[in-house]
């Protein structure tokens, strides 16, 4: 199974590639995280304006570009055309998929306001023919979650929980509903209890993002399959002690 490991540790995902040092969800990123021997990338998702994918974590291009523009007002032809701050240009979900031939991918989709079912089902399918069980689709939005598992059955479906999230235990979370293959929350709600309850829900347990070596142990004895980390080789390091 592409998604079990065998080593005495999780799986570690290098979160928009290798971020800690290069520039994250650029070509430099994902070749600095294989380099690095993580397992797998998680990359980001989101739609331009002729509704193509970049991947962009943000949903504007201040932070990576200097630059105001939005990538929803942008087609993916002008986004091609703009430099980021080192000197790359933005890529697409076929890009990044090149990139990362072999290793385990995260796609995680960002929705701005309503989820655009038909374009959350188009990147699900894309997902599903080209990576097959290397990869997972995960979002924060439990509605993109349930485009997802619908769109495309045989792709393994992630729901984010983030930070101080007390309502992923709350009555009326759509988590157990939407019967995802995995949870994907913040590394602070990873306790013994969580675990428990996810695992009895069938849950794999991805979270994000750690980088410190204690928090990193911890989540190591705690049992969760896979980290999601900016400094992939340092997390290995940490791992392996």
């Amino acid at each position: 199974m592409p998604w079990s490991s065998d080593r005495g540790r999780p799986l570690v995902l290098a979160h928009r590639g290798a971020s800690a040092r290069c520039l994250e969800n650029t070509a430099a990123a994902f070749a600095a995280a294989r380099a690095d021997g993580a397992d797998g990338v998680e990359l980001d998702v989101r739609p331009t304006g002729d509704r193509g994918t970049a991947v962009l974590h943000d949903a504007d291009l201040v932070r990576v570009a200097g630059r105001p523009e939005r990538v929803a007002d942008l087609t993916v032809a002008e986004l091609r055309r703009i430099a980021l701050v080192d000197g790359s240009r933005a890529l697409s979900l076929d890009d990044a998929i090149d990139l990362v031939a072999g290793m385990l991918v995260n796609v995680e989709i960002k929705v701005d306001g309503a989820v655009d079912a038909g374009w959350v089902a188009a990147v699900a399918r894309r997902v599903a023919d080209r990576l097959g069980d290397r990869a997972v689709v995960s979002s924060f939005r439990a509605a993109a979650v349930a485009v997802v598992r619908a769109a495309a059955p045989r792709v393994r479906a992630g729901l984010l929980v983030g930070a101080g999230a007390g309502y992923a235990r709350r009555r009326g979370w759509p988590g157990p509903v939407l019967r995802p293959w995995s949870i994907h929350p913040h590394h602070e709600l990873v306790t013994a209890d969580a675990m428990r309850r996810w695992r009895r829900r069938g849950w794999r347990v991805v979270t994000w993002t750690a980088d410190g070596a204690t928090e990193l142990r911890r989540l190591r004895r705690l049992g969760v399959d896979a980290v999601i980390a900016n400094d992939p080789a340092a997390a290995l390091r940490a791992l392996a002690s």
